[in-house]
C-alpha cells in the first residue's frame, strides 16, 4: 500500500475509537505552557456527566439519589487565547451550562472567565524542566443569576514538571493551589489543592495518555467567617484520553474520568470530554 493509504486506514481507525467519546467530556488545561509571542489560540470543550450520588456525612459513606434529584450536566467551553511573549499568556473563556433535573432544564450563560498564565522556566519535548504556572480568573456572573459561578476571584499558583521525550513516552507532573475569595454573597468556597500525574505515549499522529488526579477541597467559610463542617472534601480519579494531531495547527483531545476514591459534595460515575484546539 501507499503512504497515503496507510496514513489514511491509520486515521479512520483512530476515527472509530474515538467516536463513544466525542460527544462528551472534561480535561484540564490544554497545555503546560503559555502560548508563544503573538500566537492565538481557539478552544472549545464540551463535557458531560450524570450525578447520581451524594455524601451522607450523618452515614460516612454515599448514598444514591432519588430519580427527581438525579442530574446531567453539560459544559460548553469557548476559550480564546493570546500571546503576549513567550512566557505571558491572556485567556478569555466563555463557559455556557446545562443542567436537566426532573425533566426541568436550565440554561446558564454569560459569564466571562479572564485568566492569565507565566511561565518562569518553560519546559519542552527536547529537555526536562520546571515550569511555574501563575493564573487568575475573574468571573463576572453572579451566583444569584449562575449557580455554576462561584462568584469570586480565584488566585492559581501551578507548577509543572515537565521530562523531554524519551524514545515514545514523556511523562508530566502538575500540581497546583486555588486560593477562592469570598464572592458576591459574602461566602468563601473554600480553596482547592490539586495535583496530577500524566504519562504520555506517541503513537502515529495521536498521543495516548493515561492519568491520576488528586484533588482536595478546604473547607469553606459562612458570611461570618467561621469554617463551614462537612464541607471539606476529597477525590482521586483516573483518567484515559487520546490527543490526535489532525493538522499542523488543529489538535482534537479526548478523555474518560472515572472516580476511584471520594468523600464530600456530589459523585459522577465517569466523566466524557472532547475539545478542539486550533493555533494561528
Amino acid at each position: 500500500m501507499t503512504p497515503k493509504m496507510i496514513f489514511l486506514i491509520k486515521s479512520l481507525t483512530v476515527i472509530v475509537l474515538l467516536l463513544p467519546f466525542q460527544l462528551f467530556a472534561q480535561t484540564t488545561m490544554f497545555s503546560a505552557n503559555p502560548l508563544r509571542k503573538k500566537q492565538v489560540c481557539t478552544f472549545v470543550r464540551y463535557q458531560h456527566f450524570e450525578i447520581k450520588e451524594k455524601y451522607d456525612w450523618s452515614m460516612n459513606d454515599w448514598k444514591d439519589l432519588t430519580s427527581d434529584k438525579e442530574k446531567v450536566r453539560n459544559m460548553y467551553l469557548p476559550m480564546l487565547g493570546y500571546g503576549i511573549n513567550n512566557k505571558l499568556s491572556v485567556f478569555a473563556q466563555f463557559p455556557i451550562y446545562s443542567q436537566v433535573q426532573n425533566h426541568i432544564s436550565n440554561t446558564y450563560f454569560n459569564e466571562i472567565l479572564l485568566m492569565t498564565r507565566y511561565a518562569l522556566f518553560p519546559a519542552s519535548g527536547k529537555k526536562t524542566g520546571i515550569n511555574l504556572v501563575g493564573a487568575f480568573r475573574f468571573p463576572t456572573k453572579s451566583t444569584i443569576n449562575n449557580p455554576f459561578a462561584d462568584g469570586s476571584i480565584d488566585v492559581l499558583l501551578g507548577e509543572i514538571f515537565s521530562t523531554k521525550w524519551y524514545g515514545k513516552w514523556r511523562t508530566h507532573i502538575k500540581s497546583e493551589y486555588a486560593i477562592t475569595t469570598k464572592n458576591d454573597a459574602n461566602f468563601n468556597p473554600g480553596d482547592e489543592f490539586k495535583i496530577l500525574l500524566k504519562q504520555n505515549y506517541q503513537l502515529w499522529h495521536i498521543q495516548l495518555y493515561g492519568i491520576t488526579k488528586y484533588m482536595h477541597k478546604f473547607k469553606s467559610h459562612d458570611l461570618n467567617d467561621h469554617k463551614v463542617n462537612e464541607s471539606q472534601s476529597y477525590k482521586l480519579v483516573n483518567s484515559l484520553g487520546v490527543d490526535w494531531k489532525i493538522l499542523k495547527n488543529f489538535i482534537f483531545k479526548s478523555r474518560i474520568e472515572i472516580p476511584i476514591i471520594a468523600k464530600g459534595g456530589s459523585l459522577y460515575h465517569q466523566k466524557f470530554s472532547c475539545d478542539l484546539v486550533y493555533y494561528i
